[in-house]
């Protein structure tokens, strides 16, 4: 038996016998730790993640560099791409397995907004939009088939349209502007 599986025995143990993993006092109601040994695991994690970011690692995983412009060497985010991606498949699908669906989306898209080509990078301009706003689909929220890579900016400005609405707008534009041009 190898001692992380010893460690994790007897962190069993002290949960099965409501006491905190770490000192074994009594913890906090519905709490795996107590007070101190709580703070004392944040403060570690904390500095792990300060230690991985000043290395050049992911903040969250430390087993990759983190997200920078390959030209300028700019950091872009203090998390690698799978990471990055974790976080946003969480926040926009409510769950980390659904990076690779979003992954997906951005190699069968190349790389590119669906709405006006520009090439999209991560921590820089990638972001995700629901094709059918939740604004007005709430239902479709969490479905990853509603999701399209596109531009911040253009995401920014297409707000609660639909693809198809936003698309027929901005001929709309471009019309219109042509037409004023002569007058001007």
């Amino acid at each position: 038996m190898t001692k992380a599986e010893i460690r994790r025995r007897h962190r069993e143990k002290k949960r099965a016998a409501n006491l905190c993993i770490s000192c074994g006092k009594e913890p906090p109601v519905n709490e795996s730790r107590c007070a101190g040994c709580n703070e004392k695991a944040n403060q570690n994690s904390r500095d792990w993640k300060r230690a991985n970011v000043a290395n050049g690692l992911c903040r969250l995983c430390g087993a990759r560099p983190y997200l920078s412009d390959t030209d300028t060497g700019e950091r872009l985010s203090h998390n690698c791409e799978v990471c990055y991606l974790k976080i946003v498949a969480r926040n926009m699908l409510g769950s980390a397995r659904f990076l690779y669906v979003l992954l997906d989306k951005l190699y069968r898209w190349d790389w590119k907004c669906a709405y006006a080509g520009r090439p999209l990078v991560l921590g820089k301009n990638l972001s995700f939009d629901h094709a059918l706003p939740i604004s007005r689909y709430p239902d479709l929220k969490r479905d990853p088939s509603n999701l399209v890579p596109v531009d911040l900016g253009v995401n920014f400005v297409k707000r609660n349209l639909t693809g198809d609405e936003f698309v027929a707008l901005a001929k709309e534009i471009v019309h219109h502007r042509d037409s004023v041009a002569h007058v001007n």
